[in-house]
This record gives structure tokens, sequence and C-alpha cells, in this order.
């Protein structure tokens, strides 16, 4: 799923094309919403040898923060329990 479709763009005409298209470049799995369908985390199943620079993870981690979104890493060799999949979309409860 591109970020573009996970992350509002404000602004309007060619800016707003501009920043559709850098987003667009960029990709999560999948997103967890609430009852009411509101994003509320974007998932990133990863694997060895696999990912951005950090450069770029951390323009991807900052867009999703500034929508109210986080994003939850999972190692696709060490899956995490049911449990923890709780406590990393919604947080320490």
């Amino acid at each position: 799923m591109s970020l573009a479709s996970v992350v509002g763009v404000p602004g309007r005409g060619y800016e707003r094309e501009q920043h559709t298209r850098r987003l667009s470049q960029y990709q999560v799995d999948f997103v967890v919403c609430d009852k009411s369908m509101r994003i509320v985390a974007a998932v990133e199943v990863e694997s060895s040898g696999e990912g951005l620079p950090a450069g770029e993870q951390a323009f991807k981690e900052e867009c999703l923060k500034s929508g109210g979104i986080r994003l939850v890493r999972i190692n696709s060799t060490a899956l995490p329990r049911r449990d923890e999949i709780r406590r990393l979309v919604c947080g320490a409860v």
C-alpha cells in the first residue's frame, strides 16, 4: 500500500502533486484501523537484507507520525505473539 494512500497530502496544485508523487514511492505492507476505520498503525513486515536507507526510513516514519499513525515493524523470521502485536500496534496500555 502506497504511503500516499495512507497519509493525507495537504496543499493544492503542483506542490500537492509533487508531494503525492514522493509519498507514492514508499510502501507499507498493511494498515490497522480502529472501529471507525481510522488508521492507527501502518505495518511493515521485514525480512533480512531488506530495508530503506536510514534517511528514507526516517522520512517515512515522520510522515506517518505527522498523520498520527504509528509505524510498526515486524521481523518475518521472529513473528511476535498476539499480545505482543497488540502492544506494538496500540502502545502500552
